[in-house]
């Protein structure tokens, strides 16, 4: 089983990649968008930018692994995910802008609507949370504890639940992760 994140910018992103590490898969240290990709060489946003398109990147991602992006969900890249698992994280827009405005406070990454429009690119009708085979998490879902949710996230990926979802979660929330700058 390979796994994509597909998340709204801000919205919880290494959140979802702690909780699928607890669930036993392993991150690729990349960040793909459409026609290139970031590898991680010593953590984010430092890292090399590999110029290939979405589409032909994806193959470096095998069983039992999982990586992350904000593409838009055009039929090209839905097709290219296919075979994949997709996890779609979703987080009001005023939630994400107090993310992003608290994460470029230390620094880090590009303007916000340089993000969102890439993830609006597409997305009206065709939105990710539409599309057949996702899997649907929001922010709220995670940060709130909705194990119901979390336990529903396992039998997507598994068939069934393998590990005990509270656990999981807690341990994802401790960890520190790419973009976390302050424990809540």
């Amino acid at each position: 089983m390979k796994t994509m994140i597909i998340s709204q910018p801000k919205a919880g992103t290494y959140l979802c990649a702690n909780l699928l590490k607890e669930f036993g898969l392993t991150q690729l240290p990349m960040h793909f968008n459409e026609w290139r990709y970031h590898l991680y060489i010593d953590g984010y946003p430092k890292g090399k930018k590999i110029d290939k398109p979405f589409v032909e990147a994806i193959d470096r991602i095998k069983d039992n692994q999982f990586a992350v992006t904000h593409i838009p969900a055009k039929p090209d890249l839905y097709n290219a995910l296919i075979d994949f698992k997709k996890i779609v994280v979703l987080r009001p827009l005023e939630e994400r802008l107090e993310s992003h405005k608290r994460w470029r406070s230390i620094g880090a990454g590009r303007k916000f609507w340089a993000y969102e429009s890439e993830w609006n690119l597409h997305n009206g009708k065709h939105h990710w949370k539409n599309k057949k085979g996702c899997f649907v998490v929001e922010f709220k879902d995670l940060k709130e504890y909705n194990i119901e949710k979390i336990d529903q996230m396992q039998r997507y990926l598994f068939g069934r639940i393998h590990y005990d979802s509270k656990a999981c979660l807690t341990a994802a929330m401790d960890k520190d992760s790419l973009t976390k700058f302050t424990k809540k």
